[in-house]
């Protein structure tokens, strides 16, 4: 497989440098541990800390809209799905309240405000915005937004592969679940654990948070990707 472009999306358990130098020298996520044996001329990293799933389908969708040199025939995609209880609203580059590690904002000209989790009361609407619409409501719309993220890469035949953050995920309407698992071969799972979370829990090798994969945790699951994807 000779790969051009390689594109990786997602919440804090994929953000991390979109610099392909600095990355291999200074690897801290998954995506990093891969770029040597992939060898991709491209490296894009959408990433952000705290970001949800309307914001990682609209990055990608974005990207691949924008950039019409990016190929599908020598692309390969490979995102996380993040929380199903968190919510984007889309801002101008220069809000104040605009997540600040999201570093394609000034070549994109928007920036994002990530509204955490369900009960996670952080600025600025508080969690008012998952309160006021309801639990099952903003799980809907993450849930749609993956779809369209989905139909979006399957209709243009790109390469794709997807990881879940964690196993609450699993916790989403049946229609959602029945999507996923139609999708099996795209579906990077691993022995200890369907989700990134849970692998790096049944395997001791969480960060000292107690929720995001230790770096030796995030090499290993480089390493079962590899191994999935038969590159």
């Amino acid at each position: 497989m000779s790969i051009t472009n390689f594109i990786t999306a997602g919440c804090s358990f994929t953000a991390g440098s979109s610099d392909k130098i600095f990355a291999i020298q200074n690897p801290i996520v998954w995506p990093h541990f891969l770029l040597t044996a992939l060898d991709p001329t491209f490296f894009y990293n959408l990433s952000m800390s705290g970001g949800g799933n309307f914001a990682i389908a609209n990055n990608l969708t974005y990207l691949l809209n924008s950039k019409n040199y990016i190929n599908a025939k020598d692309s390969l995609i490979i995102f996380n799905i993040s929380g199903l209880d968190r919510i984007d609203t889309m801002v101008s580059v220069d809000h104040p309240d605009a997540n600040k590690s999201f570093s394609w904002d000034k070549d994109f000209e928007f920036g994002w405000i990530t509204e955490g989790g369900f009960n996670n009361n952080k600025n600025v609407f508080n969690g008012l915005l998952q309160k006021n619409m309801g639990f099952e409501q903003v799980q809907i719309l993450s849930c749609l937004s993956m779809v369209q993220c989905f139909s979006y890469l399957e209709s243009r035949n790109f390469n794709y592969y997807f990881m879940l953050m964690n196993d609450t995920i699993l916790d989403s309407p049946l229609w959602f679940n029945d999507f996923l698992n139609k999708r099996q071969d795209k579906w990077i799972q691993f022995d200890q654990g369907k989700s990134m979370y849970e692998y790096a829990k049944n395997t001791n090798l969480l960060k000292e948070d107690k929720f995001h994969p230790s770096i030796h945790a995030h090499k290993l699951i480089a390493d079962q990707i590899l191994h999935k994807i038969n590159f």
